[in-house]
């Protein structure tokens, strides 16, 4: 069966040649689509590392584990935007591509290849342990990989999403281009995977700090510094175990099966201040040495005496699309620390989990482009556009006021006050050659480019 399905392939892109090589039929993207997500570097998280493990399992006093790692390189031209143990995600923001790995104990190949919505659109059977599956209509390409190591059930499974491909392309076209891509991937990983055992979790992913938030600004970043600290004998070091959009979480062992989880996020609306606001005594405003203002809750007392967990908020001098400031927000669980009260977290609140943390440009930054354009055709390149003589040409403005999409609520500005939703911005042009009113990046009657 596979030879006859390479056969056919190799056919359909001898007629169709590279997928994407007619650009009439490209999507025309919304500039907002990927700056809205923050991308690590490829220094940061330069590997697919996946485990079937959890972080209970690892700090299990009883039955710790020696954590295994599934690992292989990052998919090329990519930067890893959110992970977890178990799932990472990456995009290829030139080319408007999508890569998603998870490892999990999963369904039979049988099973996955039966969500096929037609024979003609598996393209590996799973009989060398991997499967491959198109699906034209949603332009996604799925993949699954036997890992044995993890378990006679576990699978890694892929996933790829081409953003640029359109309806209005062919059908080969788009087949072929999804065919291709997915093949290519399968071949990748199966060539480089390997496992890996991490006795020291600290070692694994011992990072300085990472630009790891986004905020409501399509060009703000956060970048957090992680500190080391001791706690008795023992010097912690953070390792961090998931990132996804405006949340961080790092844990840092303190040895003989005890961590402290410590979560990271933006927030306008934090959790101390909402206890202030309510005359919570536990809650209370700080100064520290270097100047910055800290908001400090402590819940109860745990049946052991002991806090159970913290949360510190400081204002980051930016505002939210609601026009709220906005708070850098760490929840820390200490449940297994030594803090009895809240003034023991304060004195050590500058050294030990504070760290550093500034504003970035995310259009300074090399990994998070600000302005996101289509890919260009590789066939027909659009013509420079000859700027005319005299007073340069203003853009028109826009209409004062909008209705949004989604809730209906009319607005002024650039996002909707009620949802968030951007403003829609339309792409429609007049063709200069036949006068035919248009949305794409050609005209479809006499195949001008859009000027």
């Amino acid at each position: 069966m596979k030879k006859a399905l390479a056969l056919v392939l190799v056919l359909l892109f001898t007629v169709s040649g590279c997928a994407l090589a007619d650009g009439v039929w490209m999507r025309q993207l919304p500039q907002y689509v990927y700056t809205n997500a923050v991308l690590m570097s490829p220094e940061s998280y330069p590997e697919v590392r996946l485990t079937t493990q959890s972080i209970y399992e690892f700090f299990n006093t009883y039955d710790p584990v020696t954590p295994t790692f599934l690992c292989f390189p990052g998919p090329e031209n990519a930067y890893p935007e959110n992970f977890d143990l178990d799932y990472v995600h990456y995009l290829d923001v030139d080319n408007h591509i999508q890569y998603s790995y998870q490892v999990f104990e999963s369904n039979s190949f049988e099973e996955f290849l039966n969500k096929a919505e037609s024979d003609d659109y598996i393209l590996l059977d799973g009989e060398d342990d991997v499967a491959v599956r198109i699906a034209p209509e949603e332009f996604r390409v799925y993949g699954m990989i036997a890992t044995r190591e993890f378990g006679r059930s576990s699978k890694l499974i892929f996933q790829i999403k081409m953003d640029q491909l359109d309806s209005k392309m062919p059908a080969d076209t788009i087949i072929s281009s999804l065919s291709e891509i997915g093949l290519k991937e399968a071949g990748r990983i199966q060539a480089a995977l390997r496992y890996e055992t991490y006795p020291d979790m600290s070692a694994f992913n011992n990072y300085d700090g990472i630009k790891m938030l986004h905020t409501n600004d399509f060009d703000y970043l956060l970048k957090v510094a992680f500190p080391q600290f001791t706690v008795g004998n023992v010097t912690a070091t953070p390792f961090v175990y998931k990132y996804m959009y405006d949340e961080l979480e790092i844990c840092y062992d303190l040895g003989e099966g005890r961590y402290a989880q410590v979560n990271y996020a933006i927030d306008d609306n934090p959790y101390p201040i909402y206890r202030m606001e309510n005359d919570d005594p536990d809650a209370q405003e700080i100064t520290l040495s270097d100047g910055s203002t800290w908001y400090i809750f402590m819940n109860g007392l745990s049946e052991y005496g002991k806090s159970t967990y913290v949360y510190a908020s400081t204002p980051i001098g930016h505002q939210s699309y609601w026009g709220n400031d906005e708070f850098l927000t760490i929840h820390i669980d200490l449940e297994k620390l030594e803090w009895p009260n809240v003034e023991e977290f304060i004195a050590d609140l500058e050294n030990l989990y504070m760290g550093s943390f500034e504003a970035v440009s995310a259009s300074s930054d090399p990994y998070v482009p600000s302005v996101v354009t289509p890919a260009a055709s590789a066939q027909e390149p659009e013509p420079a556009v000859q700027e005319p003589a005299g007073e340069p040409q203003q853009a028109p403005a826009a209409s004062e006021n909008w209705v949004c999409p989604e809730c209906g609520t009319e607005n002024s500005g650039n996002f909707c006050t009620e949802c968030g939703t951007a403003r829609p911005v339309s792409n429609e042009w007049t063709c200069p050659e036949c006068g035919r009113v248009n949305d794409g990046k050609f005209c479809p009657e006499c195949g001008t480019a859009k000027p």
